[in-house]
């Protein structure tokens, strides 16, 4: 592929042939990839809701049938971005934003209906509290169609309380956090041992508390079977006639 300026967040493949990415510069491109040759572009700064901020990330690329999701970090929205059947050009665009100035951290896809054009995303944003739903329809011709099936979904205490056991989490958040020319990446890596080394550092707690649970329970089995064998001896002796 061609050499940019600005860092490549994330890259998809569309088939054997045909590559997507996007960058720092704020533009989503198609590529002929045996060739590294580009085949379309589109610059996404009028797509976007805060067109003050001046860094682009998109931390977040899925493809789901002949649409691209874009999860944009910097921006706090969602882009569905159409693609032409032959994966060579780029279509209608269209935009849902993170309610109440909560910030993006990430999304995925569920429930792909194929035949019916249409899927759900599940969005988590930050403070971490709760996932977002949206019910999204699509067709070649016209912008995807945005609709909020369910409010929220709590986030159980451990994600909410201690996101730092979660390496990924952490790192999507420290992106956030720093200028978005991926020195979020950079502080995670940076961090990377110190995380992994409290991971490893839990799940050795957990080891050991199953295994004194597990000695526990064991040591309790011996004393009930312990006690079971006295009190049978002691009823064949009660029994025996030469007692």
């Amino acid at each position: 592929l061609a050499y940019f300026f600005r860092p490549i967040s994330d890259i998809a493949f569309l088939d054997n042939t045909h590559l997507i990415s996007t960058a720092t510069d704020g533009y989503i491109r198609l590529w002929n990839a045996p060739d590294g040759r580009e085949v379309d572009s589109l610059n996404l700064s009028a797509h976007l809701r805060n067109v003050e901020a001046k860094d682009f990330l998109a931390s977040r690329l899925i493809v789901v049938g002949s649409n691209v999701l874009l999860g944009i970090r910097s921006h706090d929205c969602i882009l569905s971005i159409n693609i032409s059947p032959d994966f060579t050009k780029f279509g209608e665009v269209s935009r849902v934003d993170c309610p109440l100035d909560e910030k993006f951290v990430d999304l995925c896809v569920i429930n792909h209906q194929v035949e019916e054009k249409r899927f759900k995303v599940v969005c988590m944003t930050e403070p971490l509290s709760r996932l977002l739903f949206w019910m999204v329809s699509y067709d070649a011709a016209s912008p995807a169609k945005w609709i909020q099936v369910e409010d929220f979904l709590e986030l159980p205490p451990e994600l909410k309380e201690q996101n730092g056991k979660f390496p990924r989490l952490q790192m999507l958040l420290d992106m956030g956090k720093n200028a978005l020319d991926v020195n979020g990446v950079d502080i995670y890596e940076k961090n990377k041992e110190q995380n992994h080394k409290r991971i490893r550092e839990r799940h050795q707690r957990h080891q050991v508390k199953r295994k004194r649970r597990l000695l526990s329970k064991e040591a309790g089995g011996e004393a009930v079977a312990g006690e079971g064998d006295a009190n049978s001896e002691k009823e064949t002796s009660e029994a025996s006639p030469d007692s």
